[in-house]
């Protein structure tokens, strides 16, 4: 595509982004691309500041290029600063003032600070303020800014305030020790509390002191109060954890948490509380047993991001219970792995990672004669397996390629799956067909100090594309897959449940040659 004079490839900016800050010839051609988008940009320059276009986009990605590579430059921060007065968009101001304190922060600083000095309505003040904190972690000014802010008449405004002190404080700690914000926002719950208005920002204020007020008494207090006073009990919920955040006793709050779980006439209310309840708690069973058997009840009310809960829990039981019980829910409510719900597959990853290969097979599926089989044959397998003077053997878990038609996905997961098991720490190359994976044995058989290398794929049903693609590494690779279905030459099969499974295997390793 033609940018005037200019021949546009999306890929070089994001390259020429990445040059030494002060390459004049990069300066140049991003202040070229400003100076294209912006004349290009007619909607961007009406009235209505929320309007986006394909150019303003693409003009806030030069916007930053031009902010990494123009450091110290006087003609790339004039740019950045004329393409000011064309903009009403709040994120093109931002990313703007963000470009420029990387190529002059003080100067940046100052031409901020006397537009803030300048403003007398409110919702200017709080964009500026939110601004200058964003460049700037080591302002008073913003603090006094935003806690002035707070005794607004409009709803708006305190609530944008408390949500920029939310985000700019915990960048000020030392200052959070000595600074009124707390109590500003204490004076906030109160008045909530007593005018029983709604609780318009209440649980805005409840997020902002869990981020800024860690042993801090003021924000203890007034959070204990919104437990002792408020008839809201998702707030109630709210509060228990951020109380938990900043270290108050854990007792109270699990008895709080505790009556809201069991005796809550409202299903919703009981399973966050129980949610709550985990996080504090992790292994704690009857936490986990309302969340288990409300689990698809609550799924029909919107997510609540259970999987971030449910994530702590690391005790091998209480996963295997978990395991079960999300297998019985999903496939009861029809739910597919890895696409309609995020939150039901990441928590199966989640105790994927966690559990042994036998105790999750056991839990997802509970056949007794195959798991103890498994059990017996393959606890540490990869260590029972002795290499020989030629052969080293690489045991693979291939559950993440069953199914897998995709050349490129399978090529990168076998290569994940080698590196995973015999170079833990190493970065994984990226591979997308077998040439590339072929490329990369010789040097693993180098490290591993072996002439030939032993693949050998377990937990894994192969279809067409995967036994094919097998069949492409055999000149550099001895192949076995653990599978009921029969395996040609020169690939190698072994049944998951023939006796002596361990040794068979061991001696097909003993005879390659």
């Amino acid at each position: 595509m033609k940018t005037g004079d200019i021949l546009y490839i999306p890929e070089i900016p994001k390259m020429l982004g990445k040059l030494e800050p002060g390459n004049e010839k990069a300066i140049d051609i991003f202040i070229n691309l400003l100076n294209f988008y912006s004349q290009k940009d007619t909607l961007s320059l009406t009235d209505d500041p929320t309007t986006l276009t394909e150019y303003t986009i693409e003009l806030m990605f030069q916007v930053n290029y031009l902010g990494d590579v123009g450091y110290g430059s006087n003609k790339a921060f004039d740019s950045l600063y004329n393409l000011l007065g064309l903009y009403k968009n709040e994120l093109i101001i931002n990313s703007t003032f963000m470009a420029m304190s990387k190529i002059n922060f003080e100067k940046t600083k100052c031409i901020i600070n006397q537009l803030l000095n300048r403003s007398e309505i409110e919702s200017k003040r709080l964009f500026w303020s939110n601004i200058l904190g964003s460049i700037d972690s080591d302002s008073w000014k913003v603090i006094d800014i935003l806690e002035e802010l707070l005794k607004s008449n409009e709803d708006n405004i305190v609530n944008g305030a408390i949500n920029s002190l939310r985000t700019i404080c915990p960048k000020m700690p030392e200052k959070m020790q000595y600074s009124s914000v707390i109590k500003s926002l204490a004076n906030l719950i109160e008045r909530e509390l007593i005018e029983d208005s709604g609780f318009l920002y209440i649980e805005d204020i409840i997020s902002c002191l869990g981020e800024i007020g860690v042993k801090n008494k003021d924000a203890i207090d007034p959070l204990m109060q919104i437990l002792n006073k408020s008839d809201s009990e998702i707030v109630c919920c709210e509060a228990a954890e951020n109380l938990w955040k900043i270290g108050a006793d854990i007792s109270i709050l699990i008895d709080y948490l505790n009556d809201i779980m069991r005796n809550s006439k409202s299903d919703e209310n009981r399973f966050i509380a129980a949610l709550k309840l985990i996080l504090i708690n992790p292994n704690n069973p009857e936490a986990i047993d309302v969340v288990m058997n409300l689990l698809c009840e609550i799924m029909d009310y919107g997510d609540f991001w259970y999987d971030e809960y449910l994530k702590n829990i690391r005790e091998t039981e209480v996963l295997q219970n978990i395991v079960k019980k999300l297998r019985e829910s999903g496939m009861n409510q029809e739910y597919k792995l890895g696409s309609s719900n995020y939150e039901f597959s990441s928590v199966i990853e989640h105790c994927s990672q966690i559990l042994s290969y036998p105790d999750f097979y056991k839990a997802w599926n509970p056949k007794l004669s195959t798991i103890q089989t498994l059990e017996k044959q393959f606890t540490n397998t990869h260590l029972q397996f002795t290499a020989t003077d030629k052969t080293y053997p690489i045991f693979i878990n291939a559950q993440t390629l069953e199914d897998e038609t995709d050349t490129i996905a399978i090529s990168q997961e076998i290569c994940n799956q080698i590196y995973l098991t015999i170079f833990p720490d190493a970065e994984i190359p990226e591979v997308s067909n077998a040439p590339q994976l072929k490329r990369i044995i010789p040097q693993i058989k180098i490290q591993l100090q072996t002439q030939k290398l032993a693949l050998i794929l377990n937990n894994c049903q192969p279809n067409q594309e995967l036994i094919t693609f097998c069949l492409k590494l055999t000149d550099v690779l001895h192949i076995a897959l653990i599978t009921n279905h029969e395996i040609e030459a020169p690939l190698r099969g072994f049944p998951p449940n023939q006796p002596n499974l361990l040794s068979a295997i061991q001696s097909w390793i003993d005879e390659i040659e």
